[in-house]
């Protein structure tokens, strides 16, 4: 990664005065690095899930939320967000071991992902089903619409200091990215998923920008 290296739509490399990287990577362009770390083991995954389930059991904690699982998060914390989350939170469902109720959004796609890539996925997530939905309950789709206004990367009209940010998905203009986002929103409804969007910059979250299913 150099001074020549592009990051992907929604992403930034933050670069210092004369051009060059400074390590710091926001939104979508952490992928350039998380998808060259070996990814985690089942078995850690499983180890932790058992070790959250423990802490909340003794919290008297019931129930909870997972906002993100599936092929978009492949590349997000060596996996941690990815199908083979989910996979283990069936696994430990169907060996009793599942001790609170748990809320899942799929993420089809992850930052800078297409509607193609996106449909893809949730059509791979769809296939999987669920053995008992009181106890591992799919509730929606989650998308990611940009990113958030201390990395710069939220979507805004007006520019502030450093930028304006974009939409996180692919594209190379933002009425590409409109688009594209308009039809990961469309197939998803299509689905029958309800839709929980992540969307911080003005930009994205006023009337006049539509992101909705078209008539």
């Amino acid at each position: 990664m150099d001074r020549h290296t592009v990051a992907p739509p929604g992403g930034a490399i933050v670069v210092d005065e004369p051009g060059e990287p400074t390590g710091l990577l926001h939104e979508g362009a952490r992928a350039l690095v998380q998808n060259a770390l070996p990814p985690l083991s089942r078995q850690e995954r499983t180890d932790a899930i058992r070790s959250a389930l423990a802490k909340l059991a003794r919290l008297g904690v019931t129930s909870y939320a997972e906002p993100g699982l599936g092929p978009g998060g492949d590349g997000i914390m060596r996996g941690a967000l990815g199908t083979e989350t989910l996979d283990v939170y069936r696994r430990l469902l169907a060996d009793g071991e599942l001790t609170a109720r748990l809320g899942v959004l799929l993420l089809p796609g992850g930052m800078a992902s297409t509607a193609e890539e996106f449909t893809r996925g949730l059509t791979a997530l769809t296939d999987s089903g669920d053995a008992d939905p009181r106890r591992l309950a799919i509730h929606g789709v989650k998308i990611f619409a940009d990113g958030v206004v201390p990395n710069r990367t939220a979507w805004m009209h007006e520019p502030y200091v450093g930028g304006c940010g974009s939409l996180c998905v692919g594209g190379e203009t933002d009425a590409q990215r409109v688009a594209e986002i308009e039809a990961m929103i469309r197939h998803a409804h299509a689905a029958g998923y309800q839709l929980g969007v992540h969307v911080t910059g003005d930009r994205v979250s006023t009337p006049s920008r539509t992101l909705s299913p078209r008539p």
